[in-house]
């Protein structure tokens, strides 16, 4: 169940956050909890809509591999996760769940071990996985 639409982006590094324009275009996400939030994906198992212009593979379902903004460490499964510097996820606090539910993109599933993931020996690469939302 893992997909991934392709989309206009001037980013196309797997696992940073990007962010909706306004103008069907996606940016690298610039600060916590901004809103439009997608990630890039690696490790889709079906992806949808390329085209000459969009050519970015934007998590739709499933799980994906994002680089964290905090230690790796300090995530745990179940964390909820927003949008955060440099195209980073950030751990959300209680209070902010409440008052930005829409500003989710996932839950932390695991924090991997290994290096690399799956039959295209996909590089981990200090990311961890989540639950797009």
């Amino acid at each position: 169940n893992d997909y991934a639409e392709y989309r206009q982006s001037d980013v196309t590094e797997a696992g940073r956050v990007i962010c909706e324009n306004g103008d069907d275009t996606l940016s690298l996400a610039t600060e916590r909890l901004q809103p439009g939030a997608n990630i890039v994906s690696d490790t889709f198992g079906f992806a949808i809509g390329e085209t000459d212009e969009c050519k970015t593979p934007v998590a739709v379902s499933g799980r994906v591999l994002v680089y964290p903004y905090e230690d790796r460490e300090s995530y745990k499964p179940g964390d909820a996760v927003c949008a955060a510097p440099n195209g980073t996820v950030s751990k959300m606090t209680r209070e902010e769940i409440c008052e930005y539910p829409e500003r989710i993109i996932g839950i932390v599933s695991a924090i991997p071990s290994y290096e690399t993931w799956g039959t295209g020996n996909v590089k981990v690469n200090g990311r961890i996985w989540i639950k797009v939302k």
